[in-house]
């Protein structure tokens, strides 16, 4: 259980009322949304693609907020590119990467 003192309250959601504004200066500005390696190889196999639409919905959200996105690609000459629906939001911007970790690609951004 929290102590007292921990506790706080928030008499209505941020950005309640369209105040994205307000929202976005809220936020603190570490904040990065990291898109791993969603390729058409890959993503090929999976049954549900229901990921897709709402992956490109936190995309628009954090570009609204102007907060960084950063996407990646593991190999993309043998997994294949970022799957169409999502390049086009990933632009110019996506990192391509040979081994598993994304944390150069958050470094060097």
């Amino acid at each position: 259980m929290l102590e007292e003192s921990a506790r706080y309250t928030v008499s209505r959601p941020l950005g309640a009322g369209g105040d994205m504004d307000q929202l976005a200066d809220t936020l603190d500005r570490s904040v990065v949304l990291l898109v791993i390696d969603v390729q058409e190889r890959i993503n090929r196999v999976m049954a549900d693609q229901r990921h897709l639409p709402r992956i490109g919905l936190l995309v628009e959200a954090f570009r609204a907020l102007e907060l960084d996105v950063v996407f990646t690609e593991q190999y993309p000459k043998g997994l294949g590119p970022t799957v169409a629906q999502l390049r086009d939001l990933a632009g110019d911007g996506i990192q391509v990467k040979e081994t598993f970790s994304c944390m150069r690609c958050l470094l060097y951004t």
